[in-house]
């Protein structure tokens, strides 16, 4: 068939007068938030591309339906019963065509977003990490190679994995990615797993029915006691003393991050919602104080080798990023830095502390 000149002209008109509809759906969807949006805000490719995100999985509703992953998964279930899987017996070869990098304009080539990463304290060449909506990975030869471990688990999305450094066949998964984005999924509770990754069990007790894992980690010394900063306004400061089965809110609102000292007498943790806040009996109470202010994203870190030395970095629009120090266990703070040496401008959304 040959190519149309005046077809060809007749498409890109088409494209021209329909390019906002290509992005944002015209679902009839009652009470549909997106409709509310200003006329300016509704021809830009950005809004559009997340009204087409949500209005895809929130249909006929102007919400996302309740439970709707375990549902999801509920029906995948069945139909693996029913049909089962396709196997063929003809002889027939495959070849694997990937994985291969992505590319994304100006950044060039790139891997998909990693949300979580630890490595075994046991054995450094094992590494667990979580992709944002990709599960639990698994390397045992220092990252050359990957395995999955959660495929079949109640959730894929990746909030903060924890290892525990007493047995590290113990891993916790939260699940759920704090980046606040639009395409961030929310998860379902906790995972836990006994034996390198290999089964997991689901814990919810306790927790919202949406969560959002923006950091997860163990007390020193005490293997069964956890702390957990759940992001968005549903999230907060959770604790668990039963090695994650259940778990009690001591906080309400976003929560950004939380750590223990080296020795887990002291805790610290941090977030919009929640403030600043200090524990002096491992976990089990906090006291809100006010040594630094929170802006949108909030993070701290504390050295293993001096524990009076901790550091604390804030984002905003409007400050880009500062970071503090401190080296009295947190009772000051002074600033050591600001956004001007390095670019914040994705730090609401991608950038955590650690401390060499």
């Amino acid at each position: 068939m040959k190519y149309s000149k005046t077809f060809g002209l007749f498409v890109l008109i088409l494209v021209s007068m329909t390019g906002d509809r290509l992005f944002g759906q015209d679902l009839d969807i009652s009470g549909n938030p997106y409709d509310q949006a200003e006329e300016y805000t509704k021809h830009r490719n950005a809004f559009n591309r997340e009204r087409w995100f949500y209005e895809q999985r929130m249909y006929p509703f102007n919400v996302l339906p309740a439970n709707a992953y375990a549902h999801a998964l509920e029906q995948r279930d069945n139909l693996r019963a029913a049909r089962g899987f396709f196997n063929d017996h003809s002889g027939v070869t495959w070849t694997n065509m990937g994985p291969t990098s992505g590319y994304y304009f100006t950044y060039g080539n790139i891997s998909s977003r990693v949300a979580t990463i630890k490595y075994d304290p046991s054995n450094p060449n094992t590494v667990y990490l979580g992709a944002a909506f990709g599960g639990v990975w698994k390397s045992t030869t220092g990252g050359l190679s990957w395995v999955p471990k959660a495929d079949a688990e109640a959730s894929l999305s990746s909030g903060s994995l924890a290892i525990d450094p007493a047995n590290s066949n113990v891993i916790y998964y939260g699940t759920g990615e704090a980046t606040y984005s639009a395409a961030s999924y929310y998860g379902r509770g906790l995972l836990k797993s006994t034996d390198g990754g290999e089964t997991w069990t689901n814990y919810t007790i306790g927790l919202p029915s949406t969560t959002y894992f923006s950091r997860l980690v163990i007390r020193p010394n005490h293997s069964t006691e956890l702390l957990a900063a759940l992001g968005t306004n549903t999230g907060g400061l959770y604790r668990s003393s039963t090695g994650g089965a259940t778990w009690s809110r001591l906080a309400t609102g976003r929560a950004d991050d939380v750590v223990f000292s080296p020795s887990g007498d002291t805790a610290y943790a941090v977030g919009s919602g929640i403030g600043f806040r200090l524990s002096t009996d491992g976990g089990q109470t906090f006291t809100a104080t006010t040594p630094v202010s929170m802006q949108t994203r909030n993070h701290i870190a504390v050295s293993r080798s001096s524990s009076n030395i901790l550091y604390f970095a804030h984002h905003s629009s409007a400050i880009g990023i500062n970071v503090y120090k401190s080296t009295d266990a947190g009772a000051t703070f002074n600033q050591i830095a600001t956004g001007t040496n390095f670019n914040g401008g994705q730090a609401w959304y991608d950038f955590y502390m650690y401390v060499n």
